[in-house]
């Protein structure tokens, strides 16, 4: 029944393909664990826990949903939310961008898209993005690793790309990038080490990096740097302090995420990040930066008004890679292709 046809609400092709990348794919049963909350999952649990919350239990033959690691306190815990509790929220904002922007609105499909992203589901997609993007043995083998198969599949299938979520989720933060007012957010950077291109001027004098995933901040400093300690064993670690600009803001996605408590934001993939000075904060390396995002003309995804399945299919990942390497050529102003 397809959980009861997504709980009433019907589906249509782009939900159809959606749930085809994470159901009926090479790594749909796969188990993975979230770095950030410990959720120990699979691709079909978490698009169930998304579109059918109320009855993906009884679908998937499960007593309850993944849950985060126990260090995770039972007030920051996700809830299994159906869709129709959004409605007035997404009329709310479809009216800001037809009053304001007179841009389309934003469809359900993305809505779900969003929901996904801020899920476990989001270190699938990122390694999606940077293997494609950095050509780099290390990025193709996590990609392999957290979208392939497994032992099961005899390494004959190749993994999972996820492109029309993944074109989605670009779709919904276009939009959402709109309503945005400029402000700092921040970012933590686990490992502690930042890319060389950002400390060394390339040939144009420009320090910047290039991000091909979905970049993910906080409006809280302090809230990040709980998030950050998670990943990172409780040890103090770098932080980015983005400075936004006008045209260059992350979508706000507090209201959609499935932990609004963080107070996230989304940048699209291939933003840049232009060093703009750093300096030590107790024992805490800031570093603030600008960031750079590619226009609607530059970006390798098409909005999803304009995206029928095999273009995008077939087009946004090829696209990707040939659009990061022009960024990476450019001193980290994506320059489209």
């Amino acid at each position: 029944s397809a959980a009861a046809k997504i709980e009433d609400q019907g589906e249509g092709p782009l939900i159809q393909a959606m749930r085809e990348e994470h159901c009926e794919s090479v790594d749909s049963r796969e188990r993975f664990t979230s770095p950030d909350y410990g959720i120990a999952t699979t691709s079909e649990t978490e698009y169930w826990f998304v579109v059918a919350p109320q009855t993906g239990l009884r679908h998937l033959n499960l007593a309850a949903w993944p849950a985060e690691g126990s260090a995770i306190g039972a007030s920051k815990r996700r809830v299994p939310t159906p869709l129709r509790d959004y409605s007035s929220k997404v009329k709310e904002v479809n009216g800001r961008l037809a009053e304001l922007h007179n841009c389309p609105p934003l469809r359900r499909e993305e809505l779900i898209a969003l929901r996904l992203l801020t899920s476990p589901m989001r270190v699938k997609y990122n390694a999606v993005l940077r293997a494609i993007a950095s050509e780099t043995a290390a990025m193709r083998n996590e990609h392999a690793n957290l979208c392939g198969g497994g032992s099961s599949s005899g390494d004959l299938e190749p993994p999972n790309y996820y492109p029309i979520t993944i074109n989605l989720i670009n779709s919904a933060l276009v939009k959402l990038m709109k309503l945005t007012k400029p402000e700092t957010l921040y970012r933590s950077m686990h490992s502690g080490v930042l890319p060389q291109s950002l400390w060394r001027p390339n040939m144009r004098g420009v320090h910047a990096v290039v991000e091909a995933g979905f970049l993910a901040c906080m409006r809280d400093p302090k809230a990040m740097l709980l998030h950050a300690a998670r990943q990172n064993g409780g040890l103090m670690c770098t932080v980015l302090a983005v400075r936004e600009a006008d045209g260059a803001c992350g979508a706000d996605l507090s209201w959609v995420s499935q932990y609004p408590e963080e107070g996230e934001f989304v940048f699209p993939p291939l933003t840049s990040l232009r060093l703009l000075r750093s300096h030590v904060d107790g024992s805490a390396l800031v570093v603030e930066v600008e960031p750079v995002t590619p226009s609607a003309d530059c970006s390798p995804f098409l909005a999803v008004e304009r995206c029928p399945l095999p273009v995008a299919q077939s087009r946004s990942m090829v696209e990707l890679a040939r659009s990061a390497k022009s960024s990476r050529e450019s001193g980290g102003r994506p320059t489209g292709g």
